[in-house]
């Protein structure tokens, strides 16, 4: 399948603003343009590509004061299934891991030996301070 796709997409900075964008076509996907895609900066900017630790492609650009336009227009072939999406992995949207990342938000954990040989975890928060051992037993 032929799928033509593009964008224009348009930020008003009031100062001169660093950007970070990941608007590029994946690099797995790269064999599969069938026109090129570059990105068009309205005015004219100098932009510098780089690979980040997921395998995206990031452009960086420091915006000038006043609106700036980024567009592209591609075309790419697909084969029109659904992307495979692997099983048996870990859901970070459960409501398990959601409430383990709201106790940890705002906390600082920090290492300290207690008397019986135990490692003991301080915890610290904005409300309280207690002490934890490795079993989530108080002290």
């Amino acid at each position: 399948m032929r799928i033509k796709a593009g964008y224009t997409v348009s930020y008003d900075c009031p100062q001169p603003t660093p950007m970070l964008l990941c608007l590029s076509v994946h690099p797995s996907r790269q064999a599969d343009l069938l026109t090129p895609q570059h990105l068009r900066f309205t005015p004219d900017l100098p932009a510098w590509d780089y690979i980040d630790g997921f395998g995206n492609v990031c452009t960086r650009i420091v915006a000038p004061v006043g609106r700036t336009t980024v567009s592209t227009l591609f075309e790419i072939n697909d084969t029109g299934r659904p992307d495979f999406i692997p099983t048996g992995g870990v859901n970070c949207f459960s409501r398990s891991a959601k409430r383990q990342r709201r106790r940890q938000a705002g906390r600082r954990a920090n290492p300290a030996s207690s008397p019986n040989g135990w490692r003991k975890w301080t915890v610290v928060s904005p409300t309280e301070t207690r002490s934890l051992s490795r079993r989530g037993q108080r002290l």
